[in-house]
């Protein structure tokens, strides 16, 4: 029997029952036996700048197995990486790089130097969007060792098998959406949706998320979210926008976003396992410390700070730390 065959009806059950992240590492730990990667990175990203000198800007990103610093330090880097213009002219395509090979030149040194940092030496990429297209989702997978090459036929694995990774993801997103207004209708409401466009035009709005805006900003006319709180969701690569009254959370879908709006007071939480890791990490634990005193594994503690930071709008462990001491002392 087919093995990627077997892997394909647990990736879409999955789909749909699962949150997005749980879901992610899930689809990522299901194909790593078949393709044999020590890393990954499967995320979402906004292109500011110009065609001729776009910036990538991260704005969702699951990693596995990742420093969660190789992620910022890319960030401010990635106008110098050669992959992005190669898998962008070639979306669904999935590319094979060897890292001491393609910036083996003198101007190169600065992604040299990065891929061998954080173990990029050999990677399969596999991207969505055309050249034009301002969204950009892309999912990585890594070896470390420069000699251990991804062969033709696991380039050619991975192509299949992220397509089927890619749409399952859009199903569970759906499925997440749904679930937010099943919620709702049962009286526990903690957040709400609306599908815009890239400039913040609504074509859709769960009638919570009217009424949400509507108290944050009084000129809010319903058609669309005010022009620098989009441009801050996607030009800052946050993902999150903290108004006075409201936190507004972003999610590419394609070429157009997801938005999830919550109160001030409901959002200031963290669920009660993601506020365990962070606190640990505030204190200065380890990913690895960390995994070991919760009886949990690396990866998932360093998704779950991944995910406290941009709850809480942090980007460093000082400020993260700063971020748990006003919710423990319930300051606003």
């Amino acid at each position: 029997m087919d093995t990627d065959s077997d892997l394909l009806l647990p990736l879409y059950q999955a789909s749909r029952t699962m949150t997005t992240a749980e879901f992610q590492d899930f689809a990522i730990r299901l194909i790593r036996p078949v393709l044999r990667f020590d890393s990954a990175i499967w995320g979402s990203g906004y292109f500011s700048g110009t065609m001729e000198n776009p910036l990538l800007v991260p704005l969702r990103a699951y990693m596995y197995e990742t420093d969660p610093a190789a992620l910022a330090s890319w960030r401010e880097i990635n106008r110098a990486d050669k992959v992005i213009p190669i898998v962008r002219a070639v979306p669904w395509v999935t590319c094979n790089f060897h890292a001491p090979t393609l910036f083996q030149e003198k101007h190169d040194l600065i992604m040299r130097d990065y891929a061998q940092r954080y173990g990029r030496q050999n990677y399969l990429v596999t991207a969505l969007g055309s050249m034009e297209a301002t969204v950009f989702e892309w999912c990585s997978l890594y070896r470390p060792d420069p000699d251990d090459h991804f062969t033709e036929s696991e380039r050619a694995r991975c192509q299949t098998l992220v397509k089927h990774l890619f749409e399952a993801l859009r199903i569970n997103q759906l499925a997440q959406s749904v679930l937010v207004k099943t919620t709702q209708s049962t009286g526990e409401p903690s957040q709400f949706t609306a599908l815009a466009k890239a400039d913040g035009t609504l074509l859709s709005a769960q009638r919570g998320f009217l009424e949400t805006c509507t108290r944050q900003w009084r000129e809010f006319d319903q058609r669309s979210i005010p022009s620098a709180v989009m441009r801050h969701l996607l030009g800052a690569g946050a993902g999150m926008a903290r108004e006075t009254k409201i936190v507004l959370h972003a999610n590419l879908i394609g070429e157009h976003v997801l938005l999830n709006v919550q109160s001030e007071r409901k959002a200031e939480a963290l669920p009660p396992r993601r506020m365990d890791v962070a606190t640990l990490f505030a204190e200065g634990l380890s990913c690895k410390e960390i995994a070991k005193s919760l009886a949990i594994s690396p990866s998932t503690a360093r998704n779950q700070i991944a995910a406290s930071y941009q709850d809480l709008g942090a980007t460093n462990r000082r400020q993260l730390k700063a971020a748990l001491t006003r919710i423990a002392s319930g300051v606003s």
